[in-house]
């Protein structure tokens, strides 16, 4: 078949065009698995950019997008998080920007419903075993995410969303499917974070997913595989306030150590800590309460803060709990 055989022999030349899977986006309530045509717009050192042909997305915006990866998103998430799965033997990660995750509407966000990006676990089998695998480390972007109108919006989202999403691929070398969503999540908003994006630079996402939690901490636990049904952006919310107390607490060698660690969630953060998730959890609960009051390691936040406005820069002041 035409997917096979390409990706027997990917195109490695700008200009040359390659067949992918992805998911489309017409709304919510429909997401379906589409195949579409892309050409390759910009090779980096560690990336090859391809952008969909339905989308109105440069070959100059694409080569930003290699570059962010090249110079942000790939050395941070390798120097904190662990190396990328090894894919089908190939050395690079591959960028599909896309208007399908935008129910194929550009430049606006499509009103019915969107997906920022993503990655793609099905991606990760070989063709043999699922016909509608890429079979490559492969990052999704939003192509209207590239092209908005606001231009701060437009240079900005797609870089958080572009490390973000690196995160979840390097996490899935070492869990795979057995880490629990707000462990996996809370990496990859940490990584946003500690890269200039997030919640200190104004993100109303990340600022509303921890006032989710906030409001409603009693629906989520730490060791819940899936996000909660009733509060999922509470779920994402949780995971960055459990992550960034983790970093702030032991370090960035020990989170490099549970990131990189064998045993996934709870488990390897007891493993390479020493101390008993009963007792970390019960900690992480008074930094929750205490935070800015208090200047014991133990009970406070450096990252970022669950009360208050971050000194002017957060998206709106967050009222704890």
């Amino acid at each position: 078949s035409l997917i096979i055989s390409s990706i027997c022999n990917w195109p490695s030349a700008v200009g040359d065009q390659a067949p992918f899977w992805t998911w489309s986006f017409v709304s919510l309530n429909d997401i379906t698995r589409i195949p579409i045509t892309a050409t390759l717009q910009a090779v980096g050192q560690h990336c090859r950019v391809y952008v969909d042909n339905s989308s109105l997305v440069t070959r100059e915006q694409a080569e930003k997008v290699a570059d962010e990866f090249d110079n942000t998103s790939y050395p941070f998430d390798t120097a904190q998080f662990g190396g990328y799965p090894d894919i089908g033997g190939r050395e690079y990660i591959s960028i599909l920007v896309t208007p399908s995750f935008n129910g194929g509407v550009e430049p606006e966000m499509n009103t019915n419903g969107f997906c920022w990006g993503m990655v793609d676990s099905d991606d990760q089998s070989p063709v043999s075993e699922n016909p509608g695998s890429n079979y490559r480390n492969l990052v999704y972007l939003n192509s209207a995410r590239l092209l908005t109108g606001d231009p701060a919006l437009a240079d900005k989202k797609w870089r958080s969303i572009l490390v973000h999403e690196s995160q979840h691929m390097v996490n899935s070398r070492y869990h795979s499917a057995n880490e629990p969503s707000a462990f996996d999540e809370g990496k990859a908003m940490l990584a946003e974070i500690l890269t200039g994006h997030g919640l200190p630079a104004g993100d109303a996402l990340m600022w509303a997913n921890i006032y989710a939690f906030e409001q409603h901490p009693a629906l989520h636990s730490l060791l819940d595989m899936e996000y909660d049904r009733q509060n999922p952006m509470g779920t994402y919310g949780m995971g960055v306030l459990w992550v960034c107390y983790i970093y702030d607490r032991f370090g960035s060698e020990t989170l490099y150590d549970i990131a990189t660690n064998p045993l996934a969630g709870m488990a390897g953060t007891v493993a390479v800590t020493g101390i008993q998730g009963e007792s970390l959890f019960r900690d992480w609960i008074l930094a929750n309460v205490l935070d800015v009051s208090v200047d014991s390691p133990r009970f406070r936040y450096r990252t970022i803060h669950p009360i208050g406005e971050g000194g002017k820069k957060y998206y709106l002041p967050l009222p704890g709990f």
